[in-house]
């Protein structure tokens, strides 16, 4: 089981890795989303609502920085 785990946080931390990559990128939020579409095979086991909010905490953290 702890295999199975440690795969599955490998897994979350290359898709916040490719997030924190293409944040600059984007102009809204939506776009944001639409983008890391590609990359949800990466934590397809978590549900839509858990991947929205990982990706909205990102968000907020990436542009509070530049209000």
């Amino acid at each position: 089981m702890g295999r199975v785990k440690d795969m599955c946080i490998e897994l979350e931390e290359r898709f916040m890795e490719k997030a924190s990559n293409i944040i600059g990128e984007c102009d809204s939020y939506d776009e944001f989303i639409d983008t890391m579409e590609q990359h949800r095979d990466l934590v397809s086991r978590l549900g839509e609502n858990d991947k929205h909010e990982m990706l909205g905490d990102l968000w907020s953290e990436h542009w509070s920085r530049f209000i």
